[in-house]
């Protein structure tokens, strides 16, 4: 192209420099003219063509970049995750996974941001960014609890559940009280891996001791402390759900975690006003499915629902 252009100006000179001047000689020039401001028109325009071209191929190649690593070596996490959608369990019309999430990228094959410090979990409450952690910052969490995740993560318009499923309504775990009907943590729960308890009562056969008394003579059932232990609570459920709730605890919006062995939390994808998002909560003291709601930069776990 550039040799071509060359050579017509170069016509072009020598055209404009000859002792013959005709008006067909006039008319030659100004074809000439016109054809080198076509050409480089049109050079102009190719390489404008070009520039999207390259920068379309580029995006392209971004994202495959993306969806390597969601099924590389690098995400171990994210295959032994996966596993977990060939695991389901119909409970009335729903279908539920029967693990927590443990995905670390968007359903686009973006990776999720991990906070590994108290800061960076933090930062990201405060910036209202997406994140993800391991319960304890022990990756050996995730394979029994799944990871936790904030509520800016839960509700990216990018997508948290794979391909098919959803992160659930409120309304959709509030189902859950309707098809279970009763007792329905402790049909949630599974049968193992919850937390025991014990059960206080006030010592029975010292009651309504008075104080002289107490002083006088030892209670032989409590020795005088007023309280005995009567039973011991497994905290498990009975797992007749198939759900098989276990208790991944949460980390605050300080970055403080809590309550593993003792609680599940569950975020719904329903906001609470402006700052909160709604959950429910499976207690190894209760046999019920809780209500309630937090800021969005406490981190719990997601349990998904087929769409």
């Amino acid at each position: 192209m550039r040799n071509l252009i060359s050579f017509i100006y170069l016509i072009s000179a020598s055209l404009c420099f000859t002792q013959l001047e005709t008006p067909e000689l006039g008319l030659l020039i100004k074809r000439v003219d016109s054809l080198t401001n076509l050409i480089i028109t049109e050079r102009a325009e190719n390489q404008e063509r070009i520039k999207i071209l390259t920068n379309q191929l580029k995006e392209k190649e971004d994202q495959l970049i993306r969806l390597e690593k969601q099924i590389g070596n690098d995400d171990i996490e994210s295959i032994n995750a996966s596993s977990n959608l060939k695991k389901e369990i119909t409970i009335g019309n729903q279908v539920w996974m029967t693990a927590n999430l443990n995905l670390s990228y968007f359903r686009n094959g973006d990776a999720i941001p991990e906070s590994k410090t108290k800061e960076e979990w933090i930062a990201a409450g405060k910036l209202g960014k997406p994140t993800w952690c391991h319960y304890g910052n022990d990756p050996k969490n995730d394979e029994k609890y799944g990871k936790l995740y904030n509520w800016y993560a839960v509700s990216d318009p990018r997508g948290l559940a794979p391909n098919g499923w959803k992160i659930p309504e409120f309304e959709d775990l509030n189902l859950l009280d309707t098809y279970l009907w009763g007792d329905v943590g402790l049909k949630l729960k599974n049968d193992s891996g919850w937390n025991s308890w014990n059960v206080e009562e006030r010592c029975k056969s010292c009651i309504g001791w008075t104080e002289d008394q107490k002083r006088a003579k030892k209670c032989s059932s409590c020795n005088n402390k007023g309280i005995r232990i009567s039973k011991t609570n497994s905290g498990n459920g009975t797992n007749s759900s198939g759900f098989s709730a276990l208790p991944g605890g949460f980390r605050n919006a300080n970055g403080e975690f809590d309550k593993i062995g003792q609680h599940c939390y569950l975020w719904s994808s329903t906001p609470q006003f402006t700052l909160y998002g709604r959950y429910r909560i499976l207690s190894n003291m209760e046999d019920e499915l809780i209500m309630n709601y937090a800021t969005k930069d406490f981190g719990m776990s997601v349990r998904c629902l087929k769409e």
